[in-house]
């Protein structure tokens, strides 16, 4: 077995198979011939006040981590040990994704991840949290997956760093996400966070169909100075995303827009499938 790519897509917890993999390669036993991580941008989210860039080491962010909850954490620690691999000899890649959307032209959605629960939920409820300009990163699945493929296949990526997130003048905040939700007829209030978390709570001791709901002890978990790791992400500055621009020139890859148009396609799938009925509106 020979591959011209040796391509490993991993999360936190294909961790251990990794480092075996390198460990074993070091041995000689399996030839290697890149690695490509896959991971979240929120190693920098504790700690949105200070402005990384590309070439930013993640022992930069090492002191902040105490700030952050346990998936930060656990995220930091692999990505960490890629670059420990890297600095052995294994050619390797880190690509570091926003918050996954839905297919920008059939609007099919994963609706049991974090964004999809967070919009059912707001609507449940008929409110929203007010975090200052809190960015999640959005993007589209179709546009990730393609990226992450053009990047992967290019041996200028090695060594290198990429995120994939929308261009800073396309990075909508959560109250404007909520805001065009709004705009279809869903009735969502603004409120502070502790309302929120607290309306959500009382709705749990009644109901537990809210989607929410088992995402409760991560949203009101108090990490640093009474605040909860959703409140510490605030004021999120834009991610240098350069290395990805550069890997997807001349291709017809391009990071698309949130925008209304995009949501109602959205909201439309949530619809068409039974995940939010019109009774919300």
């Amino acid at each position: 077995f020979s591959p011209t790519i040796f391509m490993i897509i991993i999360i936190v917890l294909f961790s251990r198979q990794v480092y075996y993999t390198i460990i074993v390669q070091g041995r000689g036993c399996f030839k290697a011939d890149k690695i490509i991580f896959l991971t979240s941008n929120s190693i920098w989210f504790a700690f949105s006040h200070i402005a990384f860039s590309l070439n930013s080491s993640i022992d930069n962010s090492e002191t902040y981590l105490y700030q952050d909850i346990g998936y930060t954490q656990s995220k930091w620690v692999a990505e960490k040990l890629v670059w420990i691999a890297k600095s052995r000899g294994i050619p390797v890649t880190v690509i570091r994704s926003g918050f996954l959307m839905g297919h920008l032209h059939t609007g099919v959605t994963n609706t049991d991840d974090y964004i999809s629960r967070l919009i059912k939920g707001c609507i449940q409820i008929g409110s929203f949290p007010y975090l200052v300009k809190q960015k999640q990163d959005l993007i589209t699945v179709d546009y990730a997956s393609k990226a992450i493929v053009q990047i992967s296949k290019r041996k200028e990526s090695l060594g290198k760093s990429f995120h994939l997130v929308p261009l800073a003048s396309q990075n909508i905040d959560l109250t404007r996400l909520f805001e065009m939700i709004s705009i279809f007829g869903y009735q969502l209030r603004k409120v502070p966070y502790d309302q929120w978390t607290n309306d959500l709570i009382n709705q749990a001791r009644y109901s537990q169909k809210n989607p929410l709901f088992p995402l409760i002890p991560m949203l009101t978990e108090k990490v640093y100075q009474g605040m909860t790791a959703w409140q510490l992400y605030q004021n999120t500055p834009d991610l240098d995303c350069r290395n990805t621009l550069e890997a997807i020139a001349d291709t017809s890859i391009y990071p698309p827009s949130i925008n209304t148009e995009l949501i109602s396609k959205y909201l439309a799938y949530f619809q068409r499938i039974g995940f939010l009925n019109m009774e919300f509106v």
